[in-house]
């Protein structure tokens, strides 16, 4: 009987087969734009900048991120319920949308200002596309953090009181935190490095990569906190959206509630 991870597996696999895979038969202009990126980023830039890229290109990675969202978002919440597993497949991949739209805004507005020479269009494509290597990278830990995931949650219906699932939710939310973090950060500097080579001399590459990285981490974080919950809490019960969802923000609830948990448990 074949283990459900190899149908996560399968489509990385298949990306890192080589030109004889099937997703390479012929020539790099058949590649699928999701395939692009990973094999020929490039070759994706240069596209951009030849106005080759239209709406159904940035349909096509837009439906890759849905579905890839939606099969990290059923591990994120699936140790919690069922229920919110569903919601979670459902929310993922609007945070992802809602992500690439405010980034391409501020890093547009970054590079303006730093004379990047570039349109909102070509940002837009370039957040899109940071998004799609960042949800490759989400698909290919799927079966990792599913492992992680199985080892370190109880059973929540086992579990004598709330109190006792605290330590381990806190624990999977870094965990997924920090592969999120790592991952979208790996995604920008990856284009960042190959798009730096095209930019005018009068822009200063380093600043740009800078505003960009932390773009990344002050939307990303915020919208997912607005969004929550993703993990699911002991504490709360199982909803779309938490009723006070605009109330105070993802670094003071890491900073205040979290860090200093997990912190007392340690020996």
């Amino acid at each position: 009987m074949k283990s459900p991870c190899m149908f996560v597996l399968c489509p990385v696999a298949l990306s890192l087969r080589g030109k004889e895979g099937i997703w390479y038969r012929g020539n790099v202009m058949d590649r699928p734009l999701p395939i692009l990126l990973l094999r020929e980023p490039a070759e994706f830039l240069g596209r951009l900048r030849e106005n080759r890229l239209g709406m159904a290109q940035l349909l096509s990675l837009a439906g890759f991120v849905a579905v890839a969202c939606a099969l990290y978002g059923v591990v994120l919440a699936g140790w919690s319920s069922l229920r919110l597993a569903a919601y979670v497949a459902l929310k993922f991949p609007l945070l992802f949308f809602g992500t690439t739209l405010l980034l391409a805004l501020f890093n547009w507005l970054s590079a303006l200002l730093l004379d990047a020479n570039l349109r909102f269009r070509d940002v837009l494509f370039i957040a899109a596309a940071t998004m799609s290597v960042l949800a490759w990278v989400l698909l290919a830990l799927t079966p990792v953090t599913l492992f992680l995931v199985w080892t370190v949650a109880p059973d929540p219906a086992a579990a004598a009181s709330p109190d006792a699932l605290r330590l381990p939710h806190n624990i999977i939310l870094l965990l997924h935190g920090s592969l999120l973090a790592i991952a979208g950060i790996f995604a920008i500097l990856r284009f960042h490095l190959i798009l730096r080579a095209t930019l005018p001399p009068a822009c200063n590459r380093s600043v740009l990569a800078m505003f960009w990285v932390a773009s990344y981490a002050l939307v990303g974080a915020q919208l997912a906190w607005i969004l929550r919950p993703f993990v699911g809490s002991p504490f709360y019960p199982v909803a779309f959206l938490r009723p006070d969802a605009l109330h105070r923000n993802v670094y003071e609830y890491l900073f205040h509630d979290i860090f200093p948990f997990i912190l007392g448990q340690l020996p």
